[in-house]
């Protein structure tokens, strides 16, 4: 017989497969899942895990699955924003399983492996479409679902406790650029909190990547008045009918790789981390403080060059 939690964690799956079939993206899909809320709030943040669907931005980056169901730990751990450093051990401690069951229960992360499909072309969904590869991912989204509300629920208590402050690359970032937006930057950064040190310290994608496009597609949603009311499956239509909630993220994309001249942390940082005290150290003495920096200052060139091409021909 089932207990209380085996039917909850089939709940989780059942949900994120179901919001699949009913077209959501594979990163919104498993973040509606997991956490099922409803009114403003899960509007505006299932836009943001939208931004990573199809390998962050339609990049063929880091399966999008992971990326929501990083999300929806930090939605959760923090309890929809308060991201105490307690809470950020917690939400890195989830975000590092998630990363480790990919890799050993899948053998691969990235979308364009698992999806066999290039979604970088303005094309690349009707191959996807067509060849029922969408099948596969919709069974990962059910099977993952499971796997990742079990990991989010059985997260074990910190051992730093809310007076071990330590600087998270991605959430600093995040904050620097939402600040003006209080409610947004409280939000952005809680969800964004696991991609740290490369999707939970393990040196992969930087955070500051998949980071930094979640929040740029909440700023503009928020920016151009969009405030959906109701389930979180009410965000679809608004989604699919503003192209720049992915386009803007994927300028920020190509505009970082182009800059930072990688993509992956342990090459940007120079080095692996062994764990969250040995990157807390790590930030502590200013590491990739200069990367932070000139990623915000990217996000930013990519926000006004969206403005520019939105704005009216005089």
């Amino acid at each position: 017989m089932a207990t209380g939690k085996d039917d909850s964690e089939l709940n989780a799956g059942i949900a994120a497969a179901y919001y699949f079939i009913r077209h959501f993206s594979c990163s919104h899909a498993l973040f509606a899942g997991l956490t099922r809320r409803s009114g403003d709030a899960a509007s505006v943040t299932g836009i943001g895990s939208h931004a990573l669907s199809a390998g962050i931005a339609r990049m063929g980056s880091m399966c999008g699955a992971l990326s929501g169901s990083i999300m929806a730990a930090g939605w959760t751990l923090s309890d929809g924003g308060e991201l105490t450093p307690a809470a950020q051990e917690r939400i890195l401690g989830v975000a590092s399983r998630m990363t480790d069951w990919f890799e050993d229960e899948l053998g691969k992360k990235e979308c364009t492996e698992i999806s066999s499909n290039d979604f970088t072309r303005d094309t690349g969904f009707f191959p996807y479409l067509l060849s029922m590869r969408w099948v596969r991912c919709n069974r990962l989204a059910f099977r993952f679902g499971r796997v990742a509300h079990g990991m989010i629920v059985d997260a074990p208590e910190s051992s730093r406790g809310d007076g071990g402050e330590f600087i998270n690359c991605v959430t600093e970032a995040v904050r620097q650029l939402t600040g003006e937006d209080p409610e947004l930057c409280r939000w952005a950064s809680a969800l964004t909190a696991g991609f740290a040190g490369g999707y939970g310290l393990h040196g992969h994608v930087c955070g500051l990547i998949p980071g930094l496009c979640a929040a740029l597609a909440m700023m503009l949603f928020r920016g151009g008045g969009g405030h959906v009311k109701g389930m979180a499956e009410t965000v679809y239509t608004e989604l699919f009918r503003q192209k720049r909630f992915y386009s803007v993220p994927q300028d920020f994309f190509h505009r970082f790789e182009s800059e930072a001249g990688a993509r992956d942390c342990r090459s940007l940082a120079g080095r692996s981390f062994s764990g969250l005290d040995d990157y807390a150290q790590f930030t502590a003495e200013g590491g990739c403080r200069d990367l932070i920096q000139s990623a915000v200052s990217l996000a930013r060139e990519a926000l006004d060059s969206a403005a520019e091409e939105k704005a009216p021909a005089r």
